[in-house]
């Protein structure tokens, strides 16, 4: 600090200079000459621009909370519609086969209504377990059937009764064997069941009945040797193939039921069945 005064002393000129020309430089800042842009302008503009840009990003990241949250609002209100709309859609579906079920059993009045309770987990057309037994009147060998697109249809036999459930073998099992008719040509034949292709065998139909094919044809119960009643519906033909012999067929049917859907079914009473 002594050597300030003697330092100053010396060079007294130099230092007023740049006082001076210090002084200048901020009264320029503070008064801008016209058509100018002072220092503490252009250092004010500086503070306001980055003021604005933090109030514009603080006000940005607000509204993207706010979108944010709104938008989780809505998929949530979305996901409450879905699953009301899925619940509708089952108990419109189950009111649809109880009241197929319903005509079915007004059709056939010496019947047994039935829910599905259960199905093979190994094999799903192996066996499908019902929800009436010996209590309710139901005997093996019973015919089961089951409404499908309009159609009484046939869906296989009871094969073991328990006090209060059966157990139905369908016929699409291989074991299964249902005497049949093509319903507009009445050309005979028998079917088998094929649950690898999901489909049924139609075999020993008479060669003379190719010509007379559609694709399409409906295939029924003929009753003939049969445990089933005659005239139950079983299926479509949707294709023919050549027989293990000159003089017969073999054609490939389509169930009507969708087996891996159903739902509800008919017992046919033993004691009401047509003679074949």
């Amino acid at each position: 600090m002594t050597d300030v005064g003697p330092f100053v002393s010396r060079r007294r000129s130099g230092v007023t200079f740049a006082v001076l020309m210090v002084s200048s430089l901020v009264l320029v800042g503070l008064n801008p000459s016209p058509g100018h842009v002072g220092l503490l302008a252009m250092v004010q503009a500086g503070i306001g621009s980055v003021s604005r840009w933090v109030v514009d990003t603080a006000a940005a990241v607000g509204e993207l909370g706010r979108s944010r949250a709104e938008v989780q609002t809505l998929r949530a209100e979305l996901e409450r519609v879905e699953q009301r709309l899925r619940r509708a859609a089952r108990l419109e579906a189950e009111n649809r086969g109880l009241r197929e079920l319903l005509n079915l059993s007004r059709a056939v009045p010496a019947s047994i209504p039935a829910e599905v309770i259960g199905r093979d987990p190994g094999n799903l057309f192996q066996t499908v377990t019902i929800n009436r037994g010996r209590r309710h009147g139901v005997q093996v060998d019973d015919t089961v059937v089951a409404s499908a697109g309009g159609f009484q249809a046939l869906v296989g036999k009871i094969e073991s009764v328990s006090s209060s459930t059966s157990m139905v073998r369908p016929i699409l099992d291989s074991s299964s064997y249902v005497a049949a008719r093509l319903e507009r040509t009445e050309h005979d034949g028998l079917i088998e069941g094929d649950p690898a292709g999901r489909r049924l065998i139609m075999r020993w139909v008479d060669a003379i009945a190719a010509g007379d094919l559609a694709a399409g044809d409906l295939v029924i119960t003929s009753g003939l040797r049969s445990l089933y009643p005659r005239g139950i519906y079983i299926g479509r033909t949707v294709e023919q193939r050549t027989g293990e012999d000159r003089s017969s067929i073999v054609l490939i049917v389509q169930p009507l039921v969708e087996f891996g859907r159903l739902d509800y079914v008919v017992v046919l009473d033993t004691a009401e069945r047509p003679d074949g």
